[in-house]
């Protein structure tokens, strides 16, 4: 896509170079998923939500990256109790089931809202999830202060 294209591009062209590339290279793609190492999050209680766009790709040390970027980290919501998780801390076992530390879903479903398109799903109110979102960010900035 050329810059004039890019520039006057609608949402449904940036869509449709998205499906081309993931056409052209699912292979490509497929092996740098399976090069991750895999584990699932888990929570006794129904805690996380997904999204109209729900695999999120993050890296809080390098910008810009990519999935192969060392240190990006995959996270997947699965059901209301369980998050794949895809990292490259290849030195911890893989395949592991990790329980939700201090059963705190906060950053998990800031993330997963973050990256929605347009829908969030949930089993519980969105209030109550968005005010949890809000304090998620709340402490995050108070952190930041401190430092």
């Amino acid at each position: 896509m050329e810059f004039n294209q890019y520039k006057n591009a609608s949402k449904n062209s940036f869509q449709e170079v998205f499906v081309e590339h993931i056409h052209n290279d699912a292979m490509l793609i497929t092996e740098l998923f399976l090069a991750k190492r895999w584990s699932i999050i888990f929570s006794n209680e129904p805690v996380f939500i997904t999204s109209d766009s729900p695999v999120v790709i993050v890296n809080d040390k390098h910008k810009p990256y990519g999935i192969k970027t060392k240190g990006t980290v995959i996270i997947f919501p699965i059901s209301p109790t369980r998050l794949l998780w895809l990292d490259d801390m290849h030195e911890q076992p893989q395949y592991q089931y990790y329980p939700l530390k201090y059963q705190d879903s906060r950053s998990y479903n800031l993330l997963i809202w973050l990256n929605a398109s347009r829908y969030m799903f949930s089993h519980r109110n969105s209030d109550e999830i968005l005010t949890e979102i809000v304090s998620c960010i709340d402490d995050y900035e108070k952190e930041a202060e401190h430092k």
